[in-house]
This record gives structure tokens, sequence and C-alpha cells, in this order.
């Protein structure tokens, strides 16, 4: 059974999450801003995973996530994708039910998107992005990335408990 589903208003919430980063980003006319490498300090024990997104991407996985850390409360992106990752798991769909791939630019107008899982997190994060390679037919780690929370994203909005 998939985690967060009991909120009746994750509609409207993963909604105005949306148009507030995008406002905030057309008023600021920035890109999402990539965290400081110089001042940050992975925690011991864990191992990088760098994804690089597109704009579209990186709001699908932040809204996401950004729900996810609101509802666990925690502020660990790692820990969200971990939940996520295992909601997935747990439901994954054998193809791809979102009707296309949001895949990485080739243009190279992307930004990384980082996590730092832990041994035991990183197993489940990257059984879920194969099975996300093989429900988009797709090797492109950002576009398995955004369609693993795409996937979490349209079953909530789709499920009547949430």
């Amino acid at each position: 059974m998939p985690f967060f589903t009991n909120d009746t208003s994750l509609q409207d919430t993963l909604t105005t999450q949306i148009l507030t980063c995008q406002m905030h980003m057309r008023a600021h006319g920035q890109k999402n801003a990539a965290p400081e490498r110089a001042a940050f300090q992975p925690p011991p024990g864990t191992r990088p995973i760098e994804f690089q997104l597109g704009n579209e991407q990186w709001e699908i996985v932040e809204s996401a996530l950004g729900w996810i850390k609101k509802r666990a409360n925690t502020k660990v992106r790692t820990v969200a994708l971990d939940y996520c990752c295992l909601d997935y798991l747990a439901g994954a769909p054998e193809k791809n039910l979102l009707g296309k791939v949001i895949a990485t630019p080739a243009d190279g107008s992307t930004q990384p998107f980082h996590v730092w899982p832990h041994e035991d997190q990183e197993k489940i994060i990257r059984c879920a992005l194969e099975m996300a390679h093989i429900a988009i037919s797709s090797g492109d780690a950002g576009a398995a990335l955004t369609h693993i929370c795409a996937t979490f994203i349209a079953y909530l909005g789709t499920n009547s408990r949430c």
C-alpha cells in the first residue's frame, strides 16, 4: 500500500506549490538554484547520486518531494526520495501510464540534482530507477526520476483519499 494517501487537499497543495515555484522563478528571472557545493558536507556513510534535470523535470521532482518532506516532517531530500521510491515500488506500473516521457533536455540546459543516500536507501532508489527505465523504455536517468515523481503525483491526484 502506498504511503502518503490520506490528505483530501493534495491536488490543491501540489498545484499551489508548482504555481508558487513558477511565479517565483519568473519574478526573479532565474532557474532553480543548484546547492552550493563548497559549503556542503555530505553525511558520513553516504555516496552521492547526481541527476541532470531540465526545468520541467525539476518542478515535478521538487513538487513531489516537497509534499513528502512536509508530510514526513523532514527537510532531507534523500529521505523524501526514499519514500517516493518505496511508494513507486509498492505499486509500480509495468508500463508508462502517464502517456509521455519527460526527457532530459539535450541542449545542456540542465541543472544538477543531488542526493546522498545511505547504502539501504541507495538500493531502494536504484531499484525504483531500474523499474522506471523499463516503464518508460528509456535509459535517461533524469526522465526515470521524473517518471517516479510524476507517477506519485498522478496516483495521489486520482486517489479520492488523498
